[in-house]
């Protein structure tokens, strides 16, 4: 595999774009996060309340960006495998 043939994670495409103010929250954020609530306190320590907490929302706000823990610990994953 070359870095031509690289496809970046579905997540990190660009969103389409949409009416209104902008949303506050993104998935790269919301993993950010969850990356940093990890280092700091293992994988065992990262839920979805912790995060939004830690983001200044709610939980159920987060469902909006990330389906479940598990896709959540999926994307963190994508994300430390990444280049650059």
């Amino acid at each position: 595999m070359t870095s031509d043939d690289f496809v970046p994670p579905a997540w990190r495409l660009p969103e389409s774009s949409r009416l209104g103010r902008p949303a506050a929250l993104d998935v790269a954020l919301v993993v950010a996060a969850a990356v940093e609530i990890a280092d700091r306190d293992g994988l065992a320590g990262v839920t979805i309340p912790k995060v939004a907490k830690s983001l200044g929302f709610t939980g159920m706000s987060l469902y909006r960006h990330v389906g479940s823990k598990d896709e959540l610990l999926t994307l963190m994953a994508d994300a430390a495998a990444s280049p650059g």
